[in-house]
């Protein structure tokens, strides 16, 4: 297993001689044959342990195994012990989730500190075709069904070319003990009942089902790959437009290609697809991400804590007579009118102000429609007010009521920087 391990890590470019490795090891099967694999081809590998705390004396005796097996082998150990539950409970993810999260951020933190060029995990070819069926259920994408990938980042999977049993054979060769992980045995999880139930099945009536799906996933990945790197300048184009994609110029693969990376899922998007053509003011959302179909586009943004875009204004006082410059991102008001301390709000249902320019008031919400302004431009639009009353829509209008007349002797010039 060894040479066919170090002949895939050559072929998929995964690591160079030499590179010093961060090995995930949690003590099961997988990760103590990457341990011994990687440590025996000559990679100056350290271990990384974390302790979940899901399992009470199971987790602890894990991390025991694993202090026991790095002494074993000389190879330095990290271990890092966290609660996974309550960290769960506050971000509000799966355990699962959770435990990954935990993990990772751990893990680029330490290659970060211990000057890693990688970090090394234990996925094997069964578990990539576990997902395969996993995302199916899930009704995934191509990337989905494509399985694990060899490599994301500084992650890299060396043992994605052999199975579970070639692994069971290869630590019996090398007479490595490892612990099992007693979750690992229950059907409460979708990915256990893929390996304990629907495999076997499967099996029995297509022995060599394992072997077809990974040449479907290979074709797969392939495919996906050539199709990323055909629309990728199309993405670029979306980005560089403000990440906004015209209906009308959209396809059902440019869409998944955009978004996709936004961790909309494709069950997500297949939806987004379907109600293009709905009425405007759809919204969807991703962890970090909400998209907004508005008069025939999408636009994509990054959820914040106030779903705002900051502002900054320069302020100044001016005695007549007055130099006005045209822009929309300057305001002249007049100061003596003004009741301070100004202040900054987005805008709030029932909103009304006198636009300079026209006669009588006109609610806010009507005067932003005229502009044709998105969704996403109304709720990120500031209003400057004096008390109670709206003087400046910034950027946009000012007051009737706070705009410079004849008699004005003071000005409050406004700029938006």
């Amino acid at each position: 297993m060894r040479s066919k391990v170090q002949a895939f890590i050559s072929r998929e470019s995964l690591l160079r001689e030499g590179d010093k490795v961060l090995v995930a090891c949690s003590g099961g099967s997988d990760s103590v044959a990457l341990l011994s694999v990687l440590s025996s081809l000559g990679f100056d590998c350290v271990a990384a342990h974390m302790n979940f705390s899901l399992r009470d004396e199971e987790s602890d005796r894990d991390e025991a195994f694993v202090r026991h097996l790095c002494e074993k082998l000389c190879i330095p150990l990290e271990i890092k012990k966290v609660d996974a539950k309550k960290y769960a409970a506050e971000k509000s993810l799966s355990i699962e989730m959770a435990a990954r999260e935990l993990r990772y951020e751990w893990f680029e933190t330490l290659c970060e500190n211990l000057h890693l060029q990688a970090i090394a995990v234990g996925h094997h070819m069964d578990d990539d075709i576990e997902t395969f069926f996993l995302n199916l259920f899930r009704g995934s994408g191509p990337k989905g069904l494509a399985g694990i990938p060899v490599k994301n980042g500084y992650v890299v999977r060396p043992l994605l070319c052999v199975s579970r049993q070639e692994i069971q054979d290869y630590l019996e060769r090398q007479h490595l003990d490892y612990v099992e992980d007693s979750s690992n045995f229950q059907t409460d999880y979708l990915r256990n009942k893929i390996r304990l139930q629907v495999l076997p099945l499967l099996e029995e009536i297509s022995p060599s089902l394992r072997k077809n799906v990974h040449r479907s996933q290979s074709l797969l990945r392939a495919a996906d790959q050539d199709l990323s790197e055909c629309l990728e300048p199309c993405v670029q184009a979306i980005k560089a437009d403000g990440n906004r994609l015209s209906v009308g110029k959209a396809t059902r693969s440019l869409l998944y290609q955009w978004l996709s990376p936004y961790h909309f899922n494709a069950k997500e998007i297949t939806r987004i697809w379907q109600q293009r053509h709905e009425a405007p003011g759809l919204m969807y959302h991703a962890p970090e991400h909400e998209l907004l179909l508005d008069r025939g586009e999408w636009l994509l943004r990054e959820k914040t804590s106030e779903n705002s875009l900051p502002v900054a204004l320069r302020l100044e006082y001016l005695d007549a007579p007055f130099q006005i410059e045209k822009n929309q991102r300057i305001a002249y008001l007049d100061a003596d009118k003004l009741q301070f301390p100004l202040t900054l709000r987005h805008p709030q249902k029932g909103d009304a102000f006198v636009p300079f320019g026209m006669r009588g008031r006109k609610l806010l919400s009507d005067f932003l429609t005229d502009l044709k302004l998105s969704r996403f431009e109304k709720e990120n639009t500031w209003l400057l007010l004096s008390g109670e009353e709206i003087v400046w829509v910034v950027g946009r209008r000012i007051s009737a009521n706070y705009g410079l007349s004849s008699s004005t002797q003071r000005a409050l010039r406004i700029e938006l920087l």
